[in-house]
């Protein structure tokens, strides 16, 4: 018997491959908006400047590092953020595959929510934190709005 949502496991089966599924899954839903966000930036900035720098001698690594990647990292950091914040409410992929399972390997935030007001019937504690949590992300944005000077 699982202590942490009751479920029986009397076949014996052992899940090895619970946040490998998890994180095929999560790639094959996220990847094209990556790829649709990525290629439209990637043909705006052009090839000009990489061919200068390959006519100065630089390499493919040099010329990667040193203009592609700072053109493309404000992009690069605003995906990873949404994907973050994603993966952070990703409750119906973890449900459906694996149900936080084996034992909370593959648990997220939304799930625990779920299972403590909903299976667990502890309104309170699931209250408090959704309330924790969106708590966190309104002094972090009102701490930058206040050194604002307007």
């Amino acid at each position: 018997m699982c202590a942490t949502c009751g479920c029986s496991d009397d076949a014996g089966v052992r899940v090895l491959f619970a946040t490998p599924a998890i994180v095929m899954a999560t790639t094959f839903v996220a990847l094209p908006l990556m790829v649709r966000e990525v290629v439209p930036v990637l043909k705006e900035i052009g090839i000009e400047q990489e061919q200068a720098a390959a006519s100065l001698g630089a390499n493919a690594l040099q010329r990667f590092w040193r203009i592609t990647m700072p053109l493309v990292t404000p992009l690069v950091v605003t995906m990873g953020l949404f994907r973050i914040v994603w993966s952070l409410a990703s409750f119906d992929l973890v449900l459906g595959l694996t149900n936080g399972g084996p034992g909370v390997a593959t648990s997220v935030l939304a799930l625990q929510i779920f299972r403590e007001g909903i299976l667990f019937f502890k309104f309170g504690f699931a209250s408090a934190i959704t309330a924790s949590t969106s708590d966190a992300g309104s002094v972090r944005g009102s701490a930058s709005r206040a050194s604002c000077a307007r």
